[in-house]
């Protein structure tokens, strides 16, 4: 429900009682109701009866006369005794303006710091802060009149069809953050982007290393002291929908190890190359990063390239190397397949390896039952 407020509404009343208020016309050198808002508007309102008043919220009626149904009080000060209830109006000829009350204003103090629902942060000195409440929906909103994406409730938090992005919290009595993109179903590749500009990357690999980018995650005890992520524990999670279900994709635990979604047995595990030369395509792999420029110096070439090379065209067939961008953008590696790629090409080798070890096992019998050997 959006109640709406506008400058310079007052009229009379001469209406007695609790119930509906009949607007009698603007007073001098104001507005009417209905020159400031339409009928079925839900305004503010404030009625002044003598000593007596009432501060709420109701429906403006246009007709012959407007009306004013009085909601919700707000405020009420009647007979001396302040509270929440309908003031019993005189009849005489009491004040009824449009007004914004003080209680549902955003509210700055002295430094400009802006409270919504709260008074006080005594960690902020010029900002924003949002008191949610007890509420669990939606504390931030961006919109726009440009953005229809037809999505209401099928998403974490609900949303209007011109949200484009929400804040909320992730657990209505824990806390946590939660940050909610949305976009049209068009031709739109980023729905939710980060983007960080500036700084000097710190180029250590150890384990005080920082990024220009940069994800911290800490447990806590709840007493305002840091504690360790739980072993095993999952730090980072890269989620989606497939299949008709949401499923991890990408772990880091806490550990530092990494693991991703093997996919489908029947499609894409490492028997998708068993009918393939796996270690012909290692090769490939090497004398194709090697002719962009990325290895040359340190590639010892062998007798053997040539037969390699006729599988290049094979990586990008496999999704092991991203073809190239129509102006020379080079294909990045796919680090999953080029793992499977690897583990086949071990197998591979395996096998190819026993295979052998059998045949000079079987030379080796059949060499010593020859007769310069017996006996």
């Amino acid at each position: 429900m959006a109640v709406k407020i506008a400058s310079r509404v007052a009229e009379t009343t001469t209406t007695s009682g609790t119930g509906t208020i009949d607007l009698d016309g603007a007073k001098t050198g104001f507005q009417a109701f209905s020159d400031g808002f339409s009928t079925g508007d839900v305004v503010y309102y404030v009625i002044e009866d003598g000593d007596d008043m009432e501060e709420g919220y109701g429906t403006l009626t246009s007709g012959t006369p407007d009306t004013l149904t009085r909601n919700t009080v707000l405020l009420s000060i009647e007979a001396g005794v302040v509270g929440t209830s309908k003031i019993t109006l005189s009849g005489s000829a009491a004040t009824v303006f449009a007004t914004a009350p003080g209680s549902k204003l955003m509210v700055a103090d002295e430094n400009g710091t802006f409270f919504i629902n709260d008074t006080l942060n005594a960690n902020m000195t010029i900002g924003l802060t949002i008191n949610q409440g007890a509420n669990d929906d939606q504390a931030l909103a961006l919109k726009s009149s440009d953005v229809t994406t037809g999505l209401t409730t099928i998403t974490d938090v609900n949303v209007e069809i011109d949200d484009y992005l929400v804040a909320s919290k992730f657990s209505g009595t824990l806390g946590g953050a939660h940050l909610q993109a949305m976009g049209e179903d068009a031709a739109l590749e980023t729905v939710f982007g980060l983007t960080a500009y500036g700084g000097t990357a710190n180029t250590s690999k150890d384990e005080t290393a920082r990024g220009v980018f940069h994800l911290y995650a800490s447990a806590h005890n709840g007493a305002n002291v840091l504690a360790n992520i739980a072993a095993q524990g999952n730090v980072f999670v890269v989620e989606r929908r497939v299949g008709g279900a949401n499923r991890a994709a990408f772990i880091v635990d806490a550990e530092g190890d990494l693991f991703a979604d093997a996919g489908v047995a029947t499609t894409d595990m490492v028997t998708l190359f068993d009918g393939e030369e796996d270690v012909a395509l290692c090769r490939a792999f090497d004398l194709v990063r090697a002719e962009k420029g990325r290895a040359e110096s340190q590639l010892i070439r062998t007798e053997w390239d040539d037969w390699a090379r006729r599988y290049k065209p094979r990586l990008a067939e496999l999704n092991v190397l991203g073809a190239d961008g129509p102006n020379g953008e080079r294909g990045l590696v796919n680090v999953t397949q080029l793992q499977r790629l690897h583990n086949g090409a071990i197998c591979q080798l395996h096998t190819a390896l026993m295979e052998t070890q059998k045949r000079l096992a079987l030379t080796e019998r059949r060499l010593a039952m020859l007769p310069d050997n017996a006996g």
